[in-house]
């Protein structure tokens, strides 16, 4: 089922305000012209043991939905600085991520996480500029219909597209034959780990300096696309993408002080978006009925930690 969350927000899920309920209509009448070209980015890193095998698993599910479109995908990895290796067959590398958060603060627990934003501006140098860009993370496997049926939802006229995982079982309840994962019709996750925009809008964006591997790295990149787009879809309860797992490693206590900056990241990107009133009239309706952790008010405070690009 959809259903219109706010003015330009619609949500794919099986819940939701009867009164809300609307047709998957298309906006507008496809055009003529070929397909938007598609680029995909994921940041692969190194690692051991089960999250290698993982980003391994990752790899191989994008190679096969990449194979079953009807069209072509653009695959790219964005490695660190000193991790080529950590390239999969059949991606091309972006320029490699030359700083991380460490660069840029002191941490108890110093950590090499990348920024999100930085990740987005390489892919989008490289991708082309009237396609599309997708970001997903490198524990996110792709059900070999997920290109085509992106397509579809694009052809809709959403502008830009979340798709929330499905949750499978952990990695060792498929073996040895973990591609089984991809018949488990598993469970709703409400995280963010699949977002779809305009390429052109990546030089648009107000950037943050949120960084992946901890907890509401999204948010920013999510507010963004609230502000710009006119029909963004929030995909609920679509088997497109799955994680092995919910381990939430991210939650634990070793974690907090990237949590903490992440949600200061947050918060002053939405105060930062909400400087015109037609920004802040979409955010402010979005966060209400979303249930954000934070709400734009007129006097909300400016921005503390955003510094220009």
């Amino acid at each position: 089922m959809l259903f219109r969350l706010t003015e330009n927000v619609f949500v794919q899920d099986d819940s939701g305000d009867p009164g809300n309920r609307v047709n998957w209509a298309p906006a507008h009448a496809p055009t003529a012209a070929g397909p938007t070209p598609l680029t995909h980015v994921i940041q692969f890193y190194r690692a051991a043991g089960a999250a290698q095998e993982v980003q391994h698993l990752t790899a191989a599910s994008v190679r096969k939905a990449q194979t079953h479109a009807a069209f072509p995908v653009q695959l790219l990895a964005a490695p660190l600085d000193g991790e080529a290796d950590c390239v999969p067959q059949g991606f091309s590398p972006t320029p490699p991520l030359r700083r991380t958060i460490a660069d840029l603060h002191k941490f108890q627990i110093p950590r090499r996480l990348p920024l999100l934003f930085d990740i987005l501006d390489l892919a989008a140098a490289q991708a082309d500029p009237a396609g599309y860009l997708i970001y997903t993370n490198s524990d996110i496997c792709l059900a070999p219909n997920f290109y085509n049926s992106l397509r579809a939802l694009l052809n809709m006229g959403f502008d830009s597209v979340i798709i929330n995982r499905r949750t499978v079982g952990n990695l060792h309840d498929y073996d040895p034959n973990p591609e089984l994962a991809t018949a488990d019709v598993g469970t709703k996750h409400p995280g963010f780990d699949c977002l779809v925009f305009p390429n052109e809008w990546v030089a648009k964006f107000l950037k943050s300096e949120s960084c992946i591997g901890a907890d509401w790295v999204m948010r920013p990149l999510l507010y963004n696309l609230v502000a710009r787009a006119d029909r963004l879809l929030i995909a609920r309860a679509m088997h497109l993408t799955y994680h092995y797992g919910d381990d939430q490693i991210s939650r634990t206590a070793a974690f907090n002080e990237y949590t903490t900056h992440n949600q200061i990241q947050m918060r002053d990107t939405l105060a930062a978006l909400c400087s015109g009133p037609r920004q802040f009239e979409k955010l402010r309706a979005f966060c209400a009925a979303h249930g954000e952790m934070f709400r734009p008010t007129i006097n909300s405070p400016p921005p503390t930690s955003l510094k220009p690009k």
